[in-house]
């Protein structure tokens, strides 16, 4: 029942909104999305759960990376030892 309600909760909150749990006296563990739902004597020991959402980026306009130019002339690439030949 709890993990239910624990989901109806994330499902309920916005993507950037922030889930608040707290543990009452009797041992019961709370959740909600407002800091002022929470009992003024839990405020200070109340937590902020981290759901892994991270804010995306805007990426409007990607920037794509070149290749990594060589500036190895071609005399110096025949310079280079051959590799090893395994045996």
């Amino acid at each position: 029942m709890k993990k239910l309600l624990l989901v109806l909760i994330l499902l309920a909150s916005s993507a950037y909104g922030e889930i608040y749990t707290w543990k009452d006296s009797r041992g019961t563990i709370h959740y909600t999305n407002s800091e002022y739902e929470i009992p003024e004597k839990y405020r200070a020991k109340a937590k902020v759960l981290n759901l892994g959402i991270v804010e995306k980026k805007d990426n409007s306009s990607p920037q794509q990376s070149a290749p990594p130019q060589q500036n190895a002339s071609p005399q110096q690439s025949q310079q280079q030892s051959p590799p090893a030949r395994p045996e």
